[in-house]
């Protein structure tokens, strides 16, 4: 390798998957849209985590072929599957968006291996089949019967916000220390009588 090329970037893991081919759309999803408003039917993506059930994917563009960043729900990503990355300008948008540090990704990858890859990919499908069918807004009546029957296990990383269920990603551990040492801090401080949550 001579000294003006770029050093390659190592491989990473991966979640990578295909755009849904059709989406339901509109009131009551009357409408049928195919793909997304970025990216085509069937394009592969390759995905970091973001918030809850959605995802950060990267592809290329429709119309100009070119690669994008785009948040996206992970119901429009369908065959989601663990993947070593290689590919150079894939690797490069990671590592920026790693930098960015932006909405709950940050400087630590969050994929070590296939193994916790696949975890999320699990998690991802359980959210899916647990809500598949469902009246949106969830009523809360409903998610207490998924959870007493089962279809919901009792403790899953789930929650209902605002009727609707969403994925709750694990804390890291970075983020649990720095809210213990915050918590003690105040705590030392607030006046007798107060109580902090």
């Amino acid at each position: 390798m001579t000294s003006d090329q770029p050093e390659a970037r190592p491989p990473r893991w991966c979640l990578a998957g295909n755009i849904v081919e059709e989406r339901r759309y509109g009131p009551l999803g009357a409408e049928t849209r195919r793909g997304t408003r970025l990216f085509a039917p069937g394009a592969k993506v390759y995905c970091l985590p973001f918030e809850y059930d959605r995802l950060f994917a990267f592809g290329r563009h429709r119309k100009s072929g070119r690669f994008i960043g785009s948040i996206v729900p992970a119901r429009l990503v369908v065959e989601r599957r663990a993947q070593l990355v290689y590919h150079p300008e894939v690797l490069r948008r990671i590592e920026e968006r790693m930098a960015a540090g932006e909405h709950g990704v940050n400087s630590r990858y969050p994929w070590d291996d296939r193994e916790s890859v696949e975890s999320h990919i699990a998690a991802l499908d359980a959210l899916d089949s647990a809500s598949a069918g469902l009246v949106d807004p969830l009523p809360v009546e409903i998610y207490d019967e998924l959870v007493a029957s089962g279809t919901i296990a009792s403790g899953a990383p789930f929650e209902l916000l605002n009727g609707v269920l969403v994925w709750k990603p694990p804390k890291e551990p970075r983020r649990s220390t720095c809210a213990e040492r915050a918590h003690a801090e105040i705590e030392r401080i607030v006046p007798e009588g107060f109580h902090l949550r």
